[in-house]
């Protein structure tokens, strides 16, 4: 009777390992078909708005009441920022965006010029100007091709601050 137990549990266990061990001679169809599509990847954008995004150039802080008369020599930038790193693919993404919708962004801007603007502060306020460009704001979501799930499938989402091309600027009150 041991004996016997002992061959049934040698041929469940062969049976188990030649299972796990077998190789299928085909792939189920779906599989089959899954493997012969080319990577893909997809982008979608969605979300747009107009912001004006800070630039490097900003007076100091005076209190009111003030008349505050801000010149500065310098060249004004603004760059691209992501929620999510996406690396090199940031040319891509903007390239996709302007042919796309005609969104006209770019990585960056600058301009070198001598800025001027003048405001009063208000009483009991303490301000700065800060010059601010035009920009857009919108999500980005990569897709792409699983070959394990057979579908696209989402790799990342991101938000986007990006310049706008043309030069668009403001000066604006910073408070403190």
């Amino acid at each position: 009777m041991a004996r016997m137990r002992k061959s049934i549990a040698l041929t469940l266990v062969a049976t188990a390992i030649g299972t796990v061990l077998s190789v299928p001679q085909a792939l189920p169809a779906q599989a089959a078909s899954c493997n012969n599509v080319p990577y893909i990847e997809h982008y979608k954008f969605s979300n747009f708005q107009s912001i004006d995004i800070g630039t490097n150039v900003a007076s100091a802080y005076i209190p009111g009441p003030a008349t505050l008369t801000f010149t500065q020599t310098k060249t004004a930038q603004a760059n691209i920022s992501f929620s999510y790193n996406v690396g090199a693919e940031a040319n891509v993404i903007v390239a996709k965006v302007n042919n796309q919708y005609g969104v006209a962004v770019g990585a960056s801007w600058s301009e070198s010029q001598t800025w001027q603007y003048t405001k009063n502060v208000p009483s009991g306020k303490t301000a700065r100007l800060r010059l601010y460009h035009e920009g857009r704001k919108f999500d980005v979501r990569k897709y792409v091709w699983s070959w394990t799930e057979c579908k696209m499938v989402q790799k990342y989402m991101t938000t986007v601050t990006a310049p706008k091309s043309e030069d668009i600027n403001v000066f604006k009150f910073e408070y403190k």
